[in-house]
């Protein structure tokens, strides 16, 4: 886009001009979002970053005048001393994070982070070009070609499919950049653009040969969804051992409650909850305040209940009346009960936790931890936290069975939050199904940069205090519709067809997520994907 030239200020310190060519400059288009970004990068900090000091923003020709780094570019030095290991690697790393946590501060994403664009200096890591990408951008496209702006092998899945460009992108490029400082190459590298492509898109990460002190963190910001990737503050609060205290936790589960059916209150993000349909019989215990969903304490006084007559002599006939009407009734829910869960065919996956080593994030900063023979993830408020399950495969079927156990553990108040499974995620967009405290299951979908909410359930036999088991069907077989079928212990809950745009296979994972204004924690135990 321009001819960078070496320069003086009128003090005589060196500075670096960047000249854009003139077929972009005589683009009106070009010019209006040159002039933004240009004026919003003058805000950025100083925190590594090679500053903004002037810029024409009218006239023949546009320049930016930056801060003259002298050092080599992060691609030269690996390409001649080969790759960085150690504190080296690490604060190469810390670096480019405070460069990016800069950078987003003033509102901008870089978009094109890669080996060329960080400057080695004598005082560390300069990052440059940041916020002169998107001047790219057409009005009505992503380029004036109707091609992505950035580099492929360094550029996060979803700018090349034309989603939502956050900051989160940005730390995708930062997990390839020091993937390449690490190892010498790219993550994703590849011998056509097309491949390259197809390897960000849907391939795992080559970090083989990374320190292995940064895999985890790196294959984090790696990942596939936007919203599971650390923020640049995550990233330096891990690299530095600033780590935020792990959440207050009893050491030892509450004890457990006798299973009594409870129905729940409304929940306070459904505003259309359906009645309940007045031709079911109602056999559970209501809580009018929708605040004490426990059992009975059956230590507490009871109500004096009145003593009924004795009747002698018809005690047989009683009895077998009793039986008749017992039978009956079970002969009626056996005939009417919903269909269980398919059988479960080829074995994906399998994790009941007790080993801590086996494959998944330990650490709350890249997803939760391993807790005693389960496995525990913890939402900040106002947000989500999910991590895909590891050593997955793709179904030959194009049928998942996935079989978990969940319990909600601590949440904010108003019981705005949920925990569940996170269903064919890839590019950002995902479907949600989510437990939520007062006995609901949400079905949600992730696409084009928003949620629908496509159904929700009242689940009869929900355990407030202890695991609720949670079996999932997914149908994605023919693509043209995806059909998702849940049961909560062991009863089938809900059901739901997905024929305007289905979701293609992609990731499966646990997730959780806070709607309210403080942390939510939740529990998962032993998990199962299968085919069927």
């Amino acid at each position: 886009m321009g001819t960078v030239y070496r320069a003086e200020d009128p003090a005589g310190r060196p500075v670096a001009v960047k000249v854009i060519n003139a077929e972009l400059a005589d683009e009106d288009a070009f010019r209006t979002r040159f002039r933004r970004e240009v004026t919003a990068a003058r805000r950025v900090r100083r925190f590594c970053t090679a500053a903004v000091l002037d810029a024409r923003l009218d006239g023949e020709p546009l320049y930016v005048v930056t801060e003259f780094v002298d050092g080599p570019s992060l691609e030269q030095a690996v390409r001649a001393g080969g790759p960085m290991r150690g504190g080296t690697l690490e604060g190469l790393a810390v670096g480019i994070a405070t460069a990016l946590g800069a950078i987003h501060g003033a509102g901008i994403v870089h978009r094109d982070l890669k080996p060329a664009n960080v400057l080695l200096s004598s005082t560390g890591p300069r990052v440059i070009d940041f916020g002169i990408a998107r001047a790219l951008d057409a009005v009505d496209g992503p380029t004036r070609t109707g091609q992505f702006v950035g580099t492929p092998a360094y550029l996060a899945p979803e700018i090349p499919r034309g989603g939502e460009i956050t900051p989160a992108a940005d730390v995708f490029s930062w997990g390839c950049v020091v993937a390449f400082a690490g190892t010498g190459r790219s993550p994703f590298a590849g011998s056509t653009v097309p491949e390259i492509l197809h390897r960000v898109a849907t391939a795992d990460p080559d970090l083989d040969d990374l320190d292995p002190a940064l895999r985890p963190l790196v294959a984090a910001a790696l990942d596939k969804d936007p919203s599971r990737r650390p923020t640049t503050r995550t990233i330096l609060a891990h690299l530095t051992g600033d780590d935020a205290p792990a959440p207050t936790v009893p050491d030892t589960p509450p004890p457990t409650v006798p299973r009594v059916p409870v129905t729940p209150a409304p929940d306070p993000a459904a505003l259309n909850t359906a009645a309940p349909d007045p031709a079911t019989p109602d056999h559970t215990v209501r809580d009018p305040a929708g605040l004490n969903t426990a059992a009975p304490d059956p230590a507490a006084p009871r109500p004096p209940v009145s003593r009924a007559r004795r009747w002698r002599r018809p005690v047989p006939l009683a009895a077998f009346a009793v039986a008749l009407i017992t039978v009956a009734a079970l002969l009626a829910w056996f005939t009417t009960r919903p269909g269980g869960p398919p059988k479960p065919g080829a074995l994906i996956v399998r994790d009941d936790f007790s080993d801590d080593s086996s494959g998944w994030p330990d650490s709350h900063f890249l997803c939760g931890v391993y807790d005693d023979g389960s496995y525990m993830l913890m939402a900040d408020a106002q947000s989500h936290k999910g991590c895909k399950i590891p050593n997955m495969r793709v179904s030959s079927t194009g049928r998942y069975l996935i079989d978990v156990k969940v319990q909600l553990r601590t949440g904010p108040p108003s019981a705005a939050w949920e925990a569940g499974l996170t269903l064919l995620a890839a590019g950002g967009e995902r479907y949600q199904l989510g437990l939520r405290l007062y006995g609901t299951l949400w079905l949600g979908k992730y696409a084009g940069g928003g949620r629908t909410e496509l159904k929700h359930a009242t689940i009869g036999s929900f355990v407030t205090t202890g695991l609720n088991r949670l079996q999932v069907a997914v149908d994605a077989s023919d693509g043209r519709r995806t059909r998702i079928t849940a049961w909560v212990n062991g009863d089938r809950t809900l059901s739901f067809t997905d024929t305007e745009h289905p979701l293609i296979p992609g990731d499966i994972g646990i997730d959780t997520s806070s709607f309210g204004d403080n942390s939510a924690v939740a529990f998962f135990d032993d998990i199962r994907v299968s085919e069927y």
